[in-house]
């Protein structure tokens, strides 16, 4: 049976004239007594029946009305129904579920989000999710969200990925400690240093492993730290700690802690990328992937130094 024929009888039903109903449905009379004839053989029962004394009139029978009852409801269904799916498929058209490293969550991430939101033309519908890297790889793959900047782990084979920020491997120490007059230094120079860093589990432990190599136990190294808060929070309690870990934004909570760049690492030693399923997406997702893989995000730890 057909939604127009329903819609059609529904008309009919309310207003019992072919003439006003194939009217008010801009249709000829002919097409409308053809569809509730065709309904009534679909149905098997006589929905109508000629009312006295009145052209085109009509009046239901006890059938019609118990069958208009029901028809009604099943209208009122399907067109909440369409509505809701429809407001859904407005909703999903400007939908990001943006997830993001820790260190990411500066000033300078901000204004590459209010750069895409200028260029995009309207406010999207943000979902922000914060996590370690391994953990937003798991919740793209799960669908849980679209995009996200994270760092490369185990976890993220398979994703699309596109490099899009560096961090620089520091010297982290208490204003206390003489390494604090320092503007740089070396891996050699931390020899008798109680050197804090990285546990085995974290993203940034493979790139720690290859800068010390096998001289790794050269060192007194503390391996039991996962973000760069709980070592910056080890060096501010305890001036003899010197942190190796890469610069964030996360240092600027403690006063009391200096960073400096360790000389044999390279600029970009730990590097964020965009990534993403390997599939098609939507209109905001595209166009955010499209521009952040082309945004300039800064050096915040050359910024750091320039502005002390």
């Amino acid at each position: 049976m057909k939604l127009d024929h329903l819609r059609y009888f529904d008309r009919l039903a309310d207003m019992l004239s072919y003439t006003n109903a194939a009217k008010s449905l801009y249709i000829a009379q002919p097409t409308l007594s053809a569809a509730i004839k065709r309904m009534e053989q679909e149905v098997g029962l006589t929905l109508f029946r000629r009312a006295e004394g009145v052209a085109s009139g009509v009046e239901l029978t006890e059938q019609g009305r118990i069958f208009h009852e029901y028809v009604v409801q099943a209208l009122e269904c399907y067109d909440t129904g369409l509505n809701l799916a429809l407001e859904s498929q407005n909703e999903s058209d400007s939908l990001l579920r943006l997830g993001t490293v820790y260190s990411m969550k500066g000033r300078f991430w901000s204004r590459a989000i209010d750069d895409f939101i200028n260029q995009w033309g309207s406010l999207p519908h943000f979902h922000m999710e914060q996590a370690y890297s391994a953990e937003l790889a798991k919740q793209l793959k799960s669908r849980e969200i679209d995009v996200a900047f994270a760092a490369m782990t185990p976890e993220a084979a398979g994703l699309n990925h596109v490099h899009v920020w560096s961090q620089s491997l520091v010297a982290c120490v208490n204003i206390e400690n003489p390494l604090a007059q320092r503007t740089s230094i070396t891996l050699d120079e931390l020899k008798d240093e109680r050197l804090l860093t990285y546990s085995v589990k974290s993203s940034v432990s493979p790139s720690i492993d290859e800068l010390f190599g096998s001289r790794m136990k050269e060192f007194n190294v503390v391996r039991s730290f996962d973000d760069e808060l709980s070592l910056s929070s080890f060096v501010s309690s305890h001036s003899n700690n010197v942190a190796v870990m890469v610069y964030s934004i996360l240092v600027n909570a403690f006063d009391d802690v200096v960073c400096i760049p360790i000389a044999d690492a390279p600029a970009d030693f730990h590097k964020i990328y965009l990534m993403s399923r390997n599939e098609s997406h939507s209109k905001i997702v595209g166009d955010f992937i499209d521009f952040m893989s082309s945004y300039e995000f800064p050096d915040i730890f050359a910024e750091s130094r320039n502005a002390s």
